[in-house]
């Protein structure tokens, strides 16, 4: 009888300028209790010591890691270039500034042999610039309201299967940010869902001054992502029960699109909130629902970036 081989993973790390970080994450990467990997770091135009650090690392565990160069910036174009040298079924996106803990792969890998599916989601631990610590949570729900939520995990905590990634494209090199959203959102969409695995395996450093962190582009990214779906979504009848939830989530949204971005925002109250849905309780915003039902969405627009 033939044995069935164990499944590759590929772990891709897209790298530029992260000298005082890449060594956390792919000494983590190397610390998986689940053996059958790879791990490709792919170097996006560093002008720091990053080159040098991986060239270290590939030099001391040289069947084990693959560096590769990427000309085209951001994470996207890098992680995609990891993908097209990726000999894995199955794909963990490791960004250079954070970590995997010891038994992310394994425990992962073990859902995947129960459910098949397109991608694994996963909570994780967030580590704030000040270092405060919080929890991702990963609630199960229907797939693309938790793309519209914004609680189908990370890239980071997810795990990936290749082929599923390569038949919706691969990564969005448009999207500045909320990057993995609109690659879940393209899966989802088109019938490649995912399953849950409820243990916290991956940690994200949040640093000043990264997309991910209350960026101009977060919000404005983040906002095109949900305009892209809000009509579909609000449209089935499955999501009738979460209708509440979904406007509150978009309210939210457009308020934080509007302190960046404040005509398009304003314009876009307008166009999805003209009366303010009657609620129990007042959307998220508080001072800013208030001052938007009283005043108008211009004075509340104002106050918020004053306030900001």
């Amino acid at each position: 009888m033939e044995t069935k081989q164990p499944i590759l993973v590929s772990i891709i790390i897209p790298c530029y300028n992260v000298e005082n970080y890449i060594a956390r994450a792919i000494d983590s990467a190397l610390a998986q209790t689940y053996l059958n990997t790879e791990i490709i770091c792919v170097d996006n135009n560093s002008t720091d010591r990053t080159l040098e650090i991986l060239s270290d690392y590939r030099k001391k565990y040289p069947e084990k890691i693959q560096v590769f160069h990427e000309l085209e910036q951001g994470a996207p174009a890098a992680r995609n270039l990891g993908v097209r040298y990726a000999r894995g079924e199955w794909l963990q996106f490791l960004d250079a500034d954070d970590e995997i803990l010891p038994q992310k792969i394994e425990k992962q890998l073990v859902v995947i042999a129960i459910d098949s599916c397109s991608f694994v989601v996963s909570p994780s631990k967030l580590i704030s610039p000040e270092g405060g610590q919080s929890i991702i949570n990963t609630p199960e729900c229907d797939p693309l309201f938790g793309v519209f939520m914004g609680s189908l995990g990370n890239t980071l905590s997810n795990l990936w299967c290749r082929t599923s990634l390569q038949n919706v494209g691969g990564w969005n090199n448009e999207f500045k940010a909320c990057q993995e959203y609109e690659l879940m959102a393209r899966l989802v969409t088109k019938g490649f869902n995912p399953v849950w695995c409820q243990n916290v395996l991956a940690i994200v450093y949040q640093r000043h001054g990264s997309i991910s962190y209350q960026s101009s582009a977060y919000f404005v990214f983040s906002y095109q992502l949900r305009v892209l779906y809000y009509q579909n979504i609000i449209a089935e009848p499955q999501h009738k029960a979460y209708f509440q939830k979904i406007n509150q989530r978009f309210f939210s949204i457009i308020k934080m699109y509007s302190s960046v971005c404040p005509e398009k925002g304003i314009a876009a109250f307008k166009a999805y909130f003209p009366k303010l849905y009657p609620v129990s309780s007042p959307f998220e915003g508080g001072m800013f629902y208030l001052v938007a039902k009283f005043l108008g969405y211009r004075v509340a627009v104002w106050v918020l970036r004053v306030l900001r």
